[in-house]
Formats: C-alpha cells, sequence, structure tokens
C-alpha cells in the first residue's frame, strides 16, 4: 500500500513538471505509468522468487519438500500490480 502512495505521489510531480496541452501530458502520463507497472510487476516477481526459494530452502533443511504459507495481508492485486509479494512468494 505504501508504493501506492509513493507511486500516486510520483506521478501528480510527473504531471506537475510536464509541459504541453492536454493530450501530450495526458499520453506523457500514460506512458510513465505503464513504466511503473512494468517495473511494480517486476519487483513483485522477485520478491515472489526471493521468498519462495527461501521458504523451500528452510523445508528442505527440515527434511520437508512441502509446505503451508498463510498469510496475513492483502495479497495480489489488492496491494500491488497483479502478481502481488506475499502471494507471489507461494505462485
Amino acid at each position: 500500500a505504501v508504493n501506492l502512495f509513493n507511486d500516486c505521489d510520483r506521478l501528480a510531480a510527473f504531471v506537475t513538471s510536464s509541459d504541453g496541452d492536454a493530450p501530450k501530458v495526458l499520453r506523457a502520463y500514460i506512458d510513465e505509468a505503464e513504466k511503473m507497472l512494468a517495473k511494480d510487476i517486476a519487483d513483485n516477481m522477485a520478491i515472489g522468487k526471493a521468498g519462495g526459494e527461501a521458504i523451500m530452502a528452510v523445508a528442505k533443511a527440515k527434511g520437508r519438500d512441502k509446505v503451508k504459507v498463510l498469510t496475513h495481508c492483502n495479497t495480489g492485486s489488492l496491494a500491488t500490480a497483479r502478481y502481488g509479494t506475499a502471494l507471489g512468494v507461494i505462485r
């Protein structure tokens, strides 16, 4: 959720500092938002991969090949762009 507020602030600053007429600013805004979306998804996938690998390493050290994961926060697209951080770990 913090990322959402930070990204809103970033886009607001982007629009404030943009020059041009409304259609030009809108196009630039959409382009910037799409870049931010791609970065968020890539970040979430990397977090999920690292977290999943860490969980499985601990499980294997204990002689287990399966784990149960309980999340207690918003996951997936409720909190992030599509992939999720907590949910990404178990994907």
